[in-house]
């Protein structure tokens, strides 16, 4: 079998893309919320966040663009 050699790669802070660019990258905007006033997580979505969130059934999303 043979041996892999992982590398890690480097990338100059000009190569890195902040949210907003990732977004247009994307299509989407990025949301902070939470499932009945939890924790908060980030959600990208060019949808409707409350929607996209994931929280279980019977919960209710609350959302604000991050």
């Amino acid at each position: 079998m043979k041996k892999l050699s992982l590398v890690k790669m480097e990338i100059l802070p000009e190569e890195q893309l902040d949210r907003s660019q990732m977004a247009s990258v994307f299509g989407g905007t990025f949301y902070q919320c939470s499932c009945n006033n939890g924790p908060t997580f980030t959600v990208m979505t060019d949808g409707d966040p409350e929607e996209d969130a994931g929280c279980a059934e019977g919960e209710t999303a609350a959302c604000i663009a991050a």
